[in-house]
């Protein structure tokens, strides 16, 4: 409840678990709030930020798109999907890019949703994790992850959870 609240009063930036992985995310009219997402993840000014929106219906607020487009959203949602639509001029400027596009995210978990529904309005939102640049594959790369998958596995009890593939789709109205 006290994350709800300083997410309303436009303060707080929250960390919290999606279908595919951990998010930072914020009001959508706190611009300070957004500042401070980007201090985080060292992030420019020019990064993509989605929506995430508790329905279908929310996203059409914040989206333009045609029939085609509504039945593709409607066969992919909830899930693990980012779309990239025209935006509306409901969209705050600050997470706007040139074309004036925004991704817009209606997520099958139900701590996001739970928290899009307790503020009333989208949160804005960027993965929590940090992009390490790709190592190259080497000889040894295969028995070392299986090693840290023997350490995580006894040190947890657990074996290491797969990941969800995430996806970014760019659909463009005609």
């Amino acid at each position: 409840v006290r994350v709800i609240e300083g997410i309303r009063e436009q303060e707080d930036v929250i960390v919290y678990p999606t279908d595919t992985a951990y998010a930072l995310g914020c009001h959508l009219c706190d611009k300070q709030a957004l500042q401070r997402i980007c201090q985080i993840r060292k992030l420019s000014e020019k990064h993509h930020f989605t929506l995430v929106c508790r329905d279908l219906s929310e996203t059409a607020t914040y989206a333009i798109y045609n029939n085609r487009t509504f039945r593709l959203l409607k066969a992919n949602t909830p899930g693990p999907y980012t779309f990239i639509l025209q935006a509306t001029r409901e969209v705050p400027r600050v997470i706007q890019c040139k074309r004036r596009t925004v991704g817009v995210r209606v997520p099958n978990s139900p701590v996001p949703l739970a928290l899009v529904e307790e503020l009333g309005r989208p949160i804005i939102t960027t993965t929590a994790a940090r992009h390490l640049p790709r190592r190259r594959a080497t000889a040894g790369s295969a028995p070392v992850a299986a090693a840290t998958r023997r350490r995580w596995t006894a040190a947890t009890g657990t074996p290491p959870r797969r990941e969800v593939p995430r996806t970014s789709t760019g659909w463009t109205s005609p």
